[in-house]
């Protein structure tokens, strides 16, 4: 039986699969893998499956139009793809080290936000805390006041604002290394063998 092109893509999904796995243990379910170690957002619920969801989209998408032999374009996505991703990972890291903390009662992720609520302002002001940074500005103070409880302290508008600059860095992380190693898999799976050791004796 001659194989069809979605056994083509089967394959790439397994070879994305195995290559994926050297660094997270798993191609699509790689957010799954790393939301059980706590490094997914707290909010809202379910991203990492959405996450799995915009990687195997945006490996059928690659799949789909990466059909040009023209070497160029492949690296212009490669290259380009690995730099979003270096900027995703550098961003979610600053974001969700400088926004997420663990509460002085409980383990429990906290996300912060970036706007003090009028009450919290007029008690810093009392504990002679500098007000002008608010984002998240110094808050240890007045969080440990306020029972670990963010929305005494931040308004509710910005801490969800937070929350969803968070959640698009984790999906952006995820996609765009999707796209990088689904890239990679399908350029090389269409070439012809020993077409890089012939490049070299050029």
């Amino acid at each position: 039986m001659a194989q069809t092109a979605l056994d083509q893509f089967d394959a790439v999904v397994a070879r994305f699969g195995k290559i994926a796995g050297y660094a997270l243990g798993g191609s699509v379910l790689a957010p799954l893998v790393t939301a059980a170690s706590g490094m997914a957002p707290a909010w809202p619920d379910g991203l990492p499956i959405i996450t799995s969801i915009f990687m195997l989209l945006s490996l059928i998408l690659i799949f789909h139009f990466l059909t040009t032999r023209k070497r160029w374009i492949f690296s212009l996505l490669l290259v380009g793809g690995s730099l979003c991703l270096v900027a995703s990972i550098l961003g979610y890291a600053f974001a969700r080290g400088e926004f997420v903390m663990k509460g002085s009662r409980s383990n429990a992720s906290l996300t912060i936000g970036c706007t003090w609520r009028p009450e919290a302002v007029e008690l810093a002001t009392r504990l002679r805390i500098d007000t002008k940074d608010q984002c998240p500005g110094d808050f240890r103070e007045l969080l440990a006041k306020a029972e670990d409880d963010p929305y005494q302290i931040w308004t509710e508008r910005s801490i969800t604002n937070v929350s969803y600059v968070i959640a698009c860095l984790w999906v952006a992380l995820f996609t765009t290394l999707a796209l990088v190693i689904g890239s990679f898999v399908i350029w090389y799976t269409r070439q012809p063998a020993g077409h890089r050791s012939a490049r070299r004796t050029r």
